[in-house]
């Protein structure tokens, strides 16, 4: 079993304790949620030029960092590609 430490959005810390094969699908939903960030998104979204006729048109942000993001799928390395894919999807709705 696999300890780590969680921070809530008031930033309290707590202590969460899972084993890393029990995390599903939609735990990992559930933390994309937790770690998007709308205003991030919104500048990123600028900031990659994806307005009409830009290079970056169409592209989705969701506000999460490339290291934070790294950070929570390597929790979810049991998990299949396509299922992760899926759940991603779901959470960005």
């Amino acid at each position: 079993m696999r300890v780590r430490k969680a921070a809530n959005r008031t930033g309290v810390r707590s202590i969460v304790k899972k084993a890393a094969s029990t995390l599903t699908l939609s735990d990992l939903q559930r933390e994309l949620v937790r770690a998007s960030d709308p205003h991030s998104a919104r500048d990123l979204a600028v900031f990659f030029k994806t307005g009409k006729g830009e290079y970056g048109e169409g592209d989705e942000f969701c506000g999460i960092t490339v290291p934070e993001l790294r950070k929570i799928a390597k929790r979810y390395l049991h998990l299949r590609f396509a299922d992760v894919k899926k759940a991603a999807r779901l959470a960005r709705a």
